[in-house]
């Protein structure tokens, strides 16, 4: 399984969280009290957190797009991984569900609101800086080896309740793997 990597996912995943996490700091920017790799989206409640996760895998050729049917030449179909790196500040403000609270005023909107914008052009910024200058992805130890690709997407805007933060969507091009399929149990193969 030479030049397979299977911890390529996991490796990138925390790569981007890291340079999340180090562009808030940089920044001065509060990080969020979690921070985290999920293999899946977070559940959407309410806390102060940062995380990467996975939302679907599709076979692709060419980059980015996604193939249907798989040719039996595992070498040309590569993974697309669609991840999103996203966070959740829970200082939204909000009216609460009894209404005890008065609807917030203009200028506390606005401060939650210039902070979120903030967060969003801070991390787009330096998540792209640290990409293009080649410190976001894993490099293949082999200077011809398949190297990994991201294409970056859209930043959306999300809350709920008394939270509010933003996710980025992107898609992991993580290229061909082949190797011999293993023997089947009790196939007398290996013995």
């Amino acid at each position: 399984m030479s030049g397979v990597q299977p911890e390529i996912l996991s490796d990138v995943a925390n790569s981007i969280l890291n340079n999340a996490e180090a562009c808030f700091e940089s920044c001065g920017i509060d990080v969020p009290t979690e921070v985290f790799v999920s293999h899946m989206k977070p559940p959407d409640d309410c806390c102060d957190w940062m995380a990467v996760w996975v939302r679907d895998i599709v076979p692709v050729n060419p980059f980015p797009r996604v193939q249907t049917n798989i040719n039996p030449n595992c070498t040309e179909v590569s993974m697309g991984v669609l991840m999103s790196l996203g966070w959740k500040r829970d200082c939204y403000p909000t009216v609460k569900d009894d209404r005890t609270d008065p609807f917030p005023g203009g200028d506390v909107m606005q401060a939650a609101a210039d902070a979120l914008l903030i967060e969003a052009r801070t991390m787009w910024c330096c998540i792209l800086a640290a990409y293009t200058a080649g410190q976001l992805l894993p490099r293949d130890p082999e200077p011809d080896g398949p190297q990994p690709d991201i294409v970056w997407g859209k930043m959306t805007p999300n809350r709920g309740g008394g939270c509010a933060g933003w996710t980025w969507d992107f898609t992991l091009e993580v290229p061909a793997c082949c190797w011999d399929a293993p023997p089947l149990p009790g196939s007398g193969s290996g013995s």
